[in-house]
């Protein structure tokens, strides 16, 4: 479980993660690749919205 987190400007996804991976209460903006890609997600926000990839 990822959780806490705040993750922005970085040239990659702000959180890779496995299928399997969740993650929760963190806050992803403004990465080149985009914000999220795989894992499960609860409670983030990506971009200013609740709903995160």
């Amino acid at each position: 479980m990822v959780s806490g987190n705040t993750v922005h400007t970085n040239t990659g996804f702000g959180l890779r993660l496995s299928t399997e991976t969740g993650y929760r209460e963190n806050i992803i903006t403004n990465n080149t690749a985009g914000t999220v890609t795989g894992g499960l997600g609860y409670q983030n926000v990506c971009n200013g919205n609740t709903t995160c990839p």
